[in-house]
């Protein structure tokens, strides 16, 4: 039961990694601005890894979450995926894990 639901929680995943994380604007506000913020803040410091590394994985989902959260519904509707998901056999914990 369990192994099922990771399945599709997985698929739900894979899904929405190629629709939304791989698109131009996802890719540049959510991965290299906040590296290039990231570089600038540690250049030429003595800070430690636990420092850095939180930060730069809080400005990751931070920068990844607002630019992908406007165009959620539309291309979801545009590629008409959100009334196959709502359809599906599946619970809502496994909808939000995947």
């Amino acid at each position: 039961m369990m192994i099922t639901q990771l399945r599709k929680a997985w698929a739900i995943t894979k899904k929405d990694i190629q629709m939304y994380y791989l698109k131009g604007p996802v890719v540049i506000f959510g991965i290299l601005f906040p590296l290039f913020l990231f570089l600038a803040f540690c250049i030429d410091r003595k800070l430690s890894p636990e420092f850095l590394i939180p930060g730069l994985i809080a400005m990751t989902l931070f920068f990844t979450s607002t630019s992908v959260s406007p165009v959620i519904a539309p291309w979801e509707t545009q590629m008409k995926t959100l009334e196959r998901l709502v359809s599906c056999p599946l619970t809502v914990r496994t909808m939000i894990f995947g």
